[in-house]
């Protein structure tokens, strides 16, 4: 299809646009025709671009995403050095592509303090994203805020959000996240701040409906942007924007263009100064140029330049998934497969195409999403393709963490590079200062140094040692080991940039300890103790060497161990925690005695618990037209279940938290009569950690029965009187009749139960007026309306 596409471009006269480098990692079989559906919906677009022309380099600020410091990350954000060996390592590795902007996703409530048990550990996120802001600052770069809501049920989600949002209402909800937003202002004073994106995402995470329609989402924003301009931030532009994909997005886009007012609201001096978008599917739909994700992007875009606004993308990378995957697959399985190396050329080619879209549309920014494979991809092979999302998404976040430090970067990075520095970059950078090779080891030295500075931004630096060039490294120290002992080694560092300039090198000397180590720790061992934790012990090395410390290393191989944590000397056990549910970690340990490192220990493996498996033969039975039995059979956990969460919607996409319970049963009591409702239920074990959801089933609400018909009463005679009635109907049977009579239609009492028509009445004073109703009872008790009541007179006696 490809050729014939380009054959039919070039009889028009159209130029392609070039694609990245050609593909050196084989496409497997099973997803060719997804590469190839991928690779000409690009190029299309492309074309589409050709035609319009202007594509002209533009100020749009070259930006990178610091995925790292997403609050969808979780609790392991204010974790002991995360922000240190973590973030700042990855702005670093972003500011070599030659960035211009930062973009960090601080979503709701991340910054909302009643989200928190204390004040103190709101505190500690408060704390996190200030840092985060001053650093971004701090390397010379602009800072934008993207403020959603944090997801709720995906794999890479480290929270539970699900039990909080179903504490708001949609008044409470849209307040919420109002105060969350000028917060977050403050806290961080961005440069650019996207408030409000993806309604309809957040409309699923959050449970509340009204986000994802046009007067919701405006009257949400409206409070929003009403909160965020009281914050006062000096110079912050606002901004907020829909998903390419979204059904009906120009409604939205056109409503968010409008000056804000309502009836309780004055209109706001200043509307918005930008609108945005996101793009993740490029799908066709139907015919060119009907439902096109990539040309809705460019919609959008000419509906904000018509209201006079800029126009930016704060997230874009390209999903593989062909249009019949769509609401078959998670969104988890489908972003799990940006993780394989093959993609790569097709990813480079999708970022060189935003920037085409970029130049078009003038825009403020552009942020590829998927930043950790500028430095690693995963290999798609028989270890790999039959992991579940959240492995892979482990692995993958593993190995570009490892790669980053090691100042690799993939042909994704690249391309990026290339987009983002021209004309090319030839100064190279400063050469690193005060280099000191120490060796305090036998086997090992460790080199430390000054940091060297570029003009657009220091990538790495390379390590030689006698002259051949051992590893490379993001940052300024290195530490090689396998040495000989009493050996004397010259070192040279040099830094590196992405445009292939190297500095002039440093040298340095050491000469390695005679002496030996310790043995090494022996039997070490380990154990689950939850889906989330480890715990290891082992026994101190044999001999008289006074051991001052351990180190604890750890890999998702037997070779590729790292060391994570140091420990006192005296320590014989180390717990691991904040580990991914059913993952093999290896654990590797070795003993520091008078600045002598032993041999490692043995290495083992261990396999975090599975979580808890998800609740199954869920059944849901209505037991009257206002009562649903919901039933299911219990989850295994290798540390036991706490609860179960209960979800129920009246669609299978839009189900909201609706109890927590311990037992495998529960009894909704808030249902409408006649209504369709879905559920699913997730389990929670006593960590804390979620099971899968259940599968998705839904009921009916039986109807009430209906109000008994064609009423009568006749007279028998001077005391009997026989009352008719039409039988009632429902969604169950009708088990019975209640029979009322009284001296008028508003004081009538229980007179009789029958099981139908008639029904005679005797022992009545004659010359009387009775009034009587029936109502109808089903067979789990529901009953009917009261009919309307009739009156009849009995005669009067003849005179004696």
């Amino acid at each position: 299809m490809a050729k014939l596409l380009a054959s039919l471009f070039a009889l028009l006269g159209l130029s392609l646009m070039p694609q990245s480098a050609a593909q050196t990692v084989p496409v497997p079989p099973e997803f060719q025709d997804l590469y190839t559906t991928l690779n000409t919906n690009i190029l299309l677009f492309n074309n589409t671009l050709n035609l319009l022309g202007n594509g002209s380099p533009s100020n749009s600020l070259p930006t990178g995403d610091l995925a790292v410091a997403n609050s969808n990350t979780g609790p392991r954000l204010v974790g002991p050095r995360y922000f240190t060996n973590t973030v700042q390592n990855q702005l670093t590795s972003l500011r070599a592509l030659g960035i211009k902007a930062v973009m960090v996703q601080v979503s709701f409530p991340i910054l909302y303090e009643p989200f928190y048990s204390s004040q103190s550990e709101y505190q500690q996120y408060v704390t996190f994203y200030s840092q985060v802001a001053t650093a971004v600052r701090a390397a010379g770069l602009k800072l934008i805020v993207e403020s959603q809501c944090v997801s709720e049920g995906l794999a890479q989600s480290g929270w539970n959000p699900a039990p909080f949002y179903a504490t708001l209402n949609w008044t409470q909800y849209q307040a919420a996240r109002a105060q969350s937003a000028a917060t977050t202002a403050q806290v961080m004073q961005p440069d650019y701040m996207i408030v409000m994106e993806e309604p309809d995402s957040e409309s699923t995470m959050s449970g509340q409906t009204n986000v994802d329609t046009v007067s919701g989402a405006t009257s949400m924003l409206n409070q929003i942007l009403a909160s965020v301009r009281a914050a006062n931030v000096p110079n912050m532009k606002v901004g907020a924007g829909v998903g390419s994909w979204l059904r009906g997005f120009q409604g939205f886009i056109y409503s968010y263009t409008q000056q804000f007012c309502s009836a309780s609201q004055p209109c706001i001096n200043a509307p918005l100064d930008f609108i945005d978008t996101h793009v993740f599917p490029i799908n066709l739909w139907g015919p060119p140029g009907n439902n096109n994700y990539l040309a809705n992007a460019l919609t959008i875009a000419n509906i904000a330049a018509t209201a006079g606004l800029p126009f930016s993308i704060a997230e874009c990378w390209e999903w593989k998934a062909r249009n019949s995957e769509y609401n078959v697959l998670s969104a988890d399985q489908i972003m799990s497969r940006n993780v394989f190396s093959f993609w790569a050329p097709v990813d480079a080619y999708f970022l060189q195409t935003m920037q085409r879209l970029s130049n078009y549309t003038r825009m403020l920014f552009m942020s590829p999403f998927d930043s950790a494979y500028y430095w690693g991809y995963l290999t798609y092979d028989s270890a790999t393709q039959n992991l579940t999302p959240s492995e892979l998404f482990a692995q993958s976040a593993a190995q570009s963490a490892l790669n980053m430090r090691q100042a690799i970067y993939t042909r994704t990075a690249m391309s990026y590079y290339a987009q983002n520095v021209s004309p090319p970059d030839t100064t190279p950078p400063t050469a690193p200062g005060n280099l000191a090779a120490i060796s305090k080891t036998p086997t090992g030295a460790s080199l430390t140094w000054t940091p060297a500075s570029d003009e657009v931004g220091v990538a790495g630096y390379y390590v030689t040692r006698d002259g051949v060039q051992i590893g490379s490294t993001l940052l300024p120290y290195y530490v090689d080991s396998n040495l000989t002992q009493n050996t004397t080694y010259t070192y040279q560092v040099a830094a590196f940039d992405l445009g292939k300039n190297v500095s002039p090198y440093v040298s340095a000397t050491a000469t390695t300890r005679n002496g030996s180590p310790p043995n090494p720790p022996t039997n070490l061992t380990g154990a689950a103790v939850s889906p989330v934790q480890v715990s290891m012990s082992w026994t101190p090395p044999t001999g008289n060497a006074v051991i001052s410390s351990y180190l604890i290393f750890r890999g998702s191989s037997p070779t590729k161990l790292a060391q994570f944590a140091q420990l006192t000397g005296t320590s014989t056990s180390y717990n691991n925690y904040q580990l991914t549910p059913g993952t093999t970690y290896y654990y590797g340990l070795e003993a520091v005695s008078n600045g002598y490192t032993s041999p490692m220990s043995n290495v083992v493996a261990i396999t975090t618990m599975a979580p808890p498996t998800a609740p199954s033969n869920l059944a849901v039975t209505p037991s009257s037209s206002v009562k649903m039995l919901v039933n299911w059979s219990a989850s295994s956990s290798g540390v036991g279940i706490l609860d179960y969460y209960i979800y129920r919607g009246t669609s299978s996409s839009n189900l909201s938290q609706a109890a927590v319970r311990a037992a495998t049963s529960y009894i909704d009591l808030t249902v409408t009569p006649g209504t369709l409702y879905y559920y699913a239920v997730q389990a929670k074990d006593t960590t804390g950690t979620l099971s899968p959801m259940s599968n998705i089933v839904s009921a009916t609400a039986p109807v009430l029965p209906t109000t008994p018909g064609n009423v009568s009463a006749a007279v028998v005679s001077s005391s009997k009187v026989t009352v008719s009635w039409s039988a009632s109907t429902g969604g169950l049977p009708i088990a019975r009749y209640q029979l009322y009579r009284g001296g008028s239609p508003s004081n009538l009492s229980p007179l009789a139960v029958r099981l139908g028509t008639p029904y005679t009445d005797s022992g009545l004073t004659p010359g009387t007026e009775y009034y009587y109703a029936v109502q109808a009872i089903d067979t789990a008790g529901d009953v009917s309306p009261i009919s309307g009541a009739v009156s009849v007179v009995t005669p009067t006696l003849p005179p004696h």
